[in-house]
């Protein structure tokens, strides 16, 4: 040990001795060295106070002889003091039994780390104490106890004290910790774990406190980080001080602020992919990224807005659409098409009256297309009266509509030319056996014959043969327009079996 470590080291205070040292340290009334030779010196006293006197007998008496000349004097033995020896003892073993609880307080106290929190008390505890020694080694027994006592009050003071000097020094430390002052924290929470080593809350302060300065030096690294825009680093440098301190408002706060701005800037970059579809008229996109925006932040009022207009161009562009390609479908004369197409846009907005005039014409030129395919796809059928009328009728609406070069001249052409056909006869033959009654369906009775030609319109016919004892015969058959003669044979040959 240097020198310098000698003055450094706090000198023990005088009444040290009392504490359980080495032998060479104890007080003289503690010492090994003295202990036996104090016992030997009682037991003599002992001797010499109630045995010794029992066995000296008194003196004898001798005249005083006034002329002659004195003897020389003798030495006076001492007198004894039983009483006095006894209360001596008894204040001593008193001053010892006080010394005894004083030590531990001591113990306890200096546990306590007391010279980190109430030194210069406990220092004037320990100068009475010392002056206690004084007046134990000089045998003032009263007096040194008398010191022991008011040492000992001054240790339960400072003992009673703790408590309040543990919450002083926990709740200053952790308030500095709060604060980011790490050197107040580590002195105060040094003081309070010192006086409470069993105190979880102070052991977890302090140990924030020991980590304080680099918890400060990731946050400050990640406000540099943030001033670069390099977001991500500055998530890493606060999730690295949040290893350190879970426990930090203060790295809570930035990474809420940071979470914070993040957001901000996806909302802004949302905002911005937004606007740039909507320049393009991709409102689908459009509308998806201020969808997005506002999911980060649903009181943006300016997310609010685009979204809207986003919609409504994007309503708009549908309905154009839905117009556009009724237009396109009815300048092709694909009504039925053009028809579901103004539907469509109507549905959107009813509001549309051209769109509800272009649907009315659309679906008459529809009905008007629709019956003009039925008549031609059943050209016979237009020979009966009923539906001639109502062909012609379609024709003459389709003539009056019709444009050179389009699809409904086509369409009235080929109904024109089947009005003729229906009303042009066709030269049908029939053969018989001449014993066979013929009735012809819608003409009349033909009777019996061996071949007849009819002239007949296009159409559907029913042949009925019938003669005595056999079997009636029915025959049918269609005659179409433009087509050649054509031979039919109607004869009953099955007779009927007698009963």
């Amino acid at each position: 040990m240097t020198a310098t470590d000698d003055q450094q080291r706090p000198a023990p205070p005088p009444w040290a001795e009392a504490l359980p040292t080495p032998e060479h340290t104890l007080p003289w009334w503690r010492s090994t060295k003295t202990v036996l030779p104090l016992l030997l010196l009682v037991l003599l006293l002992i001797l010499v106070v109630f045995w010794l006197p029992n066995q000296i007998s008194a003196p004898a008496v001798t005249p005083t002889n006034t002329t002659s000349p004195q003897a020389p004097s003798q030495p006076q033995p001492a007198l004894e003091s039983p009483w006095s020896d006894a209360q001596l003892a008894k204040q001593r073993r008193e001053a010892q039994d006080i010394l005894a609880r004083l030590l531990d307080k001591q113990q306890s106290l200096e546990a306590a780390a007391v010279t980190l929190w109430a030194e210069e008390s406990y220092n004037q505890a320990l100068t009475l104490a010392h002056k206690g020694d004084e007046l134990y080694r000089q045998r003032e027994f009263d007096p040194a106890k008398q010191a022991y006592l008011t040492a000992e009050e001054q240790m339960d003071e400072l003992i009673a004290l703790q408590p309040s000097a543990f919450a002083q020094h926990f709740e200053q430390g952790l308030a500095a910790v709060e604060d980011n002052q790490s050197e107040t924290a580590l002195s105060a929470l040094q003081i309070a774990t010192a006086i409470e080593p069993d105190h979880q809350g102070a052991k977890d302060a302090y140990a924030r406190a020991q980590v304080l300065d680099k918890v400060i030096t990731l946050v400050k690294e990640s406000d540099h980080a943030i001033q670069l825009s390099q977001l991500t680093l500055a998530r890493e440098k606060l999730n690295q001080a949040a290893e350190l301190d879970g426990q930090s408002d203060f790295v809570q706060d930035k990474l809420n602020s940071l979470a914070q701005l993040e957001t901000h800037l996806s909302f802004q970059d949302r905002m911005s992919q937004g606007y740039s579809a909507l320049q393009t008229q991709n409102y689908t996109g459009a509308i998806a990224a201020f969808k997005s925006a506002l999911s980060l932040n649903p009181k943006a009022t300016d997310a609010q807005e685009a979204l809207t207009q986003a919609r409504n161009a994007a309503s708009q562009q549908t309905l154009n659409s839905y117009l556009t390609r009724a237009q396109n479908f009815a300048a092709q004369e694909q009504w039925a098409q053009a028809v579901i197409q103004y539907d469509k846009a109507l549905k959107q907005d009813n509001s549309l009256v051209k769109a509800r005039v272009d649907r009315i014409k659309a679906q008459a030129r529809l009905q008007l297309d629709t019956s003009i395919t039925e008549f031609l796809a059943k050209p016979n059928s237009l020979s009966e009266p009923p539906v001639f009328e109502a062909a012609q009728q379609t024709l003459a609406d389709a003539q009056s509509l019709a444009q050179p070069n389009t699809k409904l001249a086509q369409q009235a052409a080929q109904l024109s030319q089947a009005l003729k056909w229906a009303q042009t006869p066709v030269t049908v033959t029939l053969r018989s056996d001449n014993q066979t009654k013929v009735t012809l369906y819608r003409i009349g009775q033909l009777g019996v014959f061996d071949q007849q030609s009819l002239a007949l319109k296009p159409g559907q016919y029913v042949l009925v043969g019938s003669r005595a004892g056999y079997r009636d015969v029915r025959k049918e058959f269609t005659v179409e327009a433009q087509q050649e003669q054509t031979t039919i044979l109607i004869q009953c040959t099955e007779p009927v079996a007698n009963g």
